[in-house]
């Protein structure tokens, strides 16, 4: 597990009497497998015992499943929880938020509630089932919302399907958060650049701040391997896929050329290389 995306203080001690402190966590990563996991995040939730958590959010969401692993987490753990929209807190982040008995948001920050995704391949039987797992994760997202903003599942629905975007206040307006910070948060990470193509209606001043923010680039050697494992990729997928224009491809190599932070390198042609397995395998079967 990277150790750069938290930072804890524990139990201290003030005149020799004990006294029980905070946890500070920074979650300044994607949600899942690529990012942070759910079983990452939870293990190390569990070994806290302070009073209080200070979790500091900036994350384009990602895996549904473990955002809402961390969400049941955090709203079981005994501490109080609260949590602080830093910079953006897009998808299954936006969930994670809903865990906080308080709910900070700065007054630049952006939350961004949208219906959930999903690719299959197969016949239309796989189609139709993929369609009714989507509605029904769909309503337990929007139920999350409900409970914590008020508002009928049905309501967040709409809102979710038309990809609904609140900055700082606009997200207390609507519930999603308590406040507006006062002042910036003291980060104690460098702030991450998110690709955010794979959304649909990105406010310009947030796609602005990511472009203010994508200084970042990695050495020549490691952009040719992943330029290299993203060729491999392609021919095999061209030579497989009867998908057209529904095939979500497309996106995953754009996300994956976006690639800019040097120790996400390895873990992409990592991943590549195991979606190659799977693709010969399939081929041969």
């Amino acid at each position: 597990m990277r150790q750069s995306w938290y930072r804890i203080r524990n139990k201290t001690t003030y005149g020799g009497v004990e006294i029980y402190g905070s946890a500070e966590i920074y979650l300044y990563d994607e949600i899942g497998a690529w990012g942070v996991s759910a079983s990452d995040f939870v293990r190390e939730l569990r070994a806290l015992t302070a009073d209080n958590i200070d979790l500091h959010l900036n994350s384009p969401g990602g895996d549904v499943f473990d955002g809402i692993a961390i969400y049941n987490a955090l709203r079981e753990h005994p501490a109080k929880v609260n949590v602080y929209i830093d910079a953006l807190a897009a998808s299954a982040a936006s969930l994670i938020v809903q865990a906080g008995d308080t709910r900070t948001i700065a007054k630049t920050a952006a939350l961004m509630i949208h219906e959930p995704y999903g690719a299959a391949m197969g016949d239309s039987a796989v189609m139709l089932k993929m369609a009714e797992e989507l509605d029904m994760i769909g309503d337990t997202i929007a139920e999350i919302y409900a409970d914590r903003a008020g508002g009928k599942t049905a309501e967040w629905r709409d809102r979710m399907g038309e990809e609904t975007w609140y900055r700082g206040q606009q997200a207390v307006d609507a519930g999603l958060a308590d406040a507006v910070a006062e002042k910036p948060t003291s980060n104690a990470i460098p702030q991450r650049v998110f690709n955010l193509a794979r959304f649909k209606h990105v406010p310009s001043d947030v796609l602005a701040s990511c472009a203010q923010n994508a200084g970042r680039t990695m050495n020549q050697s490691n952009l040719d391997r992943l330029h290299a494992a993203l060729g491999a990729l392609d021919g095999v997928h061209e030579g497989t896929c009867d998908m057209g224009e529904e095939c979500p491809m497309d996106a995953a190599v754009a996300k994956a050329e976006g690639v800019q932070d040097e120790h996400y390198v390895d873990d992409v042609i990592a991943a590549i290389a195991g979606g190659l397995r799977a693709a010969r395998m399939e081929i041969l079967a």
